[in-house]
C-alpha cells in the first residue's frame, strides 16, 4: 500500500542518449582490447597464452574492483572538494591517465631498443 517505490521515467531522447553512449563506450573496450592484445603479442613479445591471460586477469580485476567502487562510492560523502561521484570519477580518472601513460611510455623505450639491436 505504501511501499510503492516512485517511478522515474526517462524522456525518450535521453534514453536514446544513454544507449547510443553505452553502445560507444562498448565500441571503444572493444577497440581498445584488440590493441591491447597486439601490443603485447608485438610490442612485448608476449605468447599468445600470456596477452589472453593479462586481458583475462584485468577482466577479473574489473570484475571485482567494479561493486567495491560502488560500494564505496555510495558510503563516502566525496574527497578533495567533489561529490560523491565526482571524486570517484577523478580518482579513476587519475590512475587509468597514469597507467596508459607508463604503458605508452615504456612501449616507446622498448621499441627503441629493438630498433638498436636490429640494425
Amino acid at each position: 500500500m505504501g511501499d510503492e517505490t516512485p517511478s522515474y521515467r526517462l524522456a525518450c531522447p535521453r534514453r536514446l542518449a544513454y544507449g547510443v553512449g553505452h553502445v560507444l563506450n562498448d565500441l571503444c573496450a572493444s577497440m581498445w582490447f584488440s590493441y591491447l592484445l597486439v601490443f603485447f603479442h608485438y610490442v612485448l613479445s608476449f605468447s599468445n597464452n600470456m596477452a589472453g591471460f593479462l586481458m583475462l586477469l584485468g577482466q577479473i580485476v574489473d570484475a571485482v574492483a567494479t561493486p567495491l567502487v560502488g560500494f564505496e562510492s555510495d558510503r563516502t560523502s566525496g574527497f578533495c572538494g567533489y561529490t560523491k561521484r565526482k571524486s570517484w570519477h577523478m580518482l579513476g580518472k587519475k590512475f587509468n591517465s597514469s597507467s596508459f601513460l607508463k604503458n605508452m611510455n615504456k612501449s616507446n623505450k622498448q621499441t627503441k631498443q629493438k630498433r638498436i639491436r636490429h640494425k
